[in-house]
C-alpha cells in the first residue's frame, strides 16, 4: 500500500513513514490530517 502525491516531497515524506503510520493502525486518517484528498484518492 502506498500514497502517491503530485508534489514529489509529499511522496517522499509517505514513502519513508509509511511504516509509521502502518504501525499505529491509522494509515488513512493520518495522511488525511495531514495532507490534500488526492493523495487517498490516488490510490483508487
Amino acid at each position: 500500500m502506498r500514497y502517491y502525491s503530485q508534489d514529489f516531497a509529499h511522496k517522499e515524506f509517505l514513502d519513508i513513514n509509511l511504516s509509521t503510520f502502518v504501525k499505529k493502525g491509522g494509515v488513512v486518517n493520518d495522511v488525511k490530517g495531514i495532507f490534500p484528498k488526492q493523495v487517498i484518492n490516488s490510490r483508487h
